[in-house]
């Protein structure tokens, strides 16, 4: 079971992305039933070069929650330009309870893509992206 209101990625954790650390967290958590919480994901870039095209996906697990008021959107997505070396950056959306759901909890996954600076020739990237994802559980109370 994943942890409650809050996750985070980093070395020597399984799966981390080399020199970066990343973190999901919901709040106000655990979120009131008919409120809304902010989810916020911040990535720290602690490497030598930059990292680009920081793709940032926040889903629903169990549909339990909605994003931006909406019923029938339950992932959210930001792309982030570029994040400098030994900066941060982050995403955020509003996270409210699902009115079709009957879960009074969600797993709430956020996904993480991005290209390296190594990968950067002329204005296009070359290679796959790297990959990492975190998640943690809202309580909806």
């Amino acid at each position: 079971m994943p942890p409650k209101c809050s996750c985070q990625l980093k070395h020597p954790d399984a799966n981390h992305l080399t020199s970066l650390v990343i973190s999901a967290q919901a709040t106000p958590c655990p979120m009131r039933v008919g409120g809304t919480a902010t989810h916020k994901a911040t990535i720290k870039n602690q490497r030598s070069n930059s990292i680009y095209e920081v793709e940032v996906t926040v889903r629903s697990g169990l549909q339990g929650v909605i994003f931006d008021n909406d019923p029938s959107i339950t992932e959210f997505t930001k792309i982030i330009r570029g994040i400098a070396s030994h900066s941060d950056d982050y995403a955020d959306c509003i996270v409210s309870e699902n009115p079709n759901g009957s879960s009074s909890m969600d797993d709430i996954e956020t996904a993480i893509t991005l290209y390296d600076a190594t990968q950067k020739v002329g204005t296009t990237f070359v290679g796959r992206k790297e990959q990492a994802s975190v998640d943690y559980t809202l309580e909806i109370i």
